[in-house]
């Protein structure tokens, strides 16, 4: 399936979860986003489902073990939608969220979950992300799904590579999504794909 000096910690930083959605306002960002050592990585549903978990195709509109299909787990997340966006340095703006079937979908055994392949566009107002990306969405129960995406940060389209200054050891961006009963929230890491090094957190929404 769709399988260096580091800017200082600002202890007034907000890493609270935004579950706000829809029209949820949010100021513009006015600086650069500033990383914050001790960030959390992978999604919030628990699913413990990986880009290696293996996946058997099944049809997009077949029910699973689970009782329900790729289907309607897709119609719950698919579509556009803005949410409000914390950088670690406590600057805020809009995050622009799009999510696009990609008509494939499978059944993972070892985690119990349905997966859908999708395409995911993350776009910020403060052009920090400019991002379009394919990844696996697991989900357990029709209303509670998750994703992750890892992107090397030299490969950003935005300028958030050029904003940030961190570890050479932390060359890869993961970003997690969750959706709960129609709700989306997430957020941004800067990982050490070696996993030797701590995440460091770059933006909640």
């Amino acid at each position: 399936m769709a399988n260096a000096a580091v800017f200082p910690v600002l202890a007034s930083a907000l890493l609270a979860l935004c579950t706000a959605c829809g029209s949820s306002p949010a100021p513009e960002a006015s600086g650069s986003p500033s990383p914050m050592i001790g960030g959390q990585t992978g999604g919030e549903t628990g699913l413990n489902c990986t880009a290696s978990t293996q996946v058997d195709p099944i049809g997009m509109d077949s029910s699973s073990a689970l009782g329900f299909s790729a289907a309607q787990v897709l119609t719950r997340v698919a579509g556009e939608r803005v949410l409000a966006l914390t950088w670690s340095n406590g600057e805020a703006t809009h995050l622009q969220l799009s999510i696009a079937g990609a008509g494939t979908a499978g059944y993972a055994r070892a985690c119990s979950a349905n997966e859908v392949d999708v395409l995911v566009t993350l776009a910020t107002a403060d052009g920090a992300l400019a991002e379009q990306a394919p990844a696996e969405l697991f989900a357990h129960l029709v209303g509670q799904s998750s994703l992750l995406i890892e992107m090397p940060v030299t490969s950003l389209r935005g300028s958030l590579s050029s904003q940030l200054t961190l570890p050479a050891e932390q060359s890869t961006l993961s970003i997690h999504l969750d959706f709960a009963d129609d709700v989306a929230s997430g957020g941004i890491d800067a990982i050490d794909p070696s996993a030797t090094q701590s995440a460091i957190s770059v933006a909640t929404f």
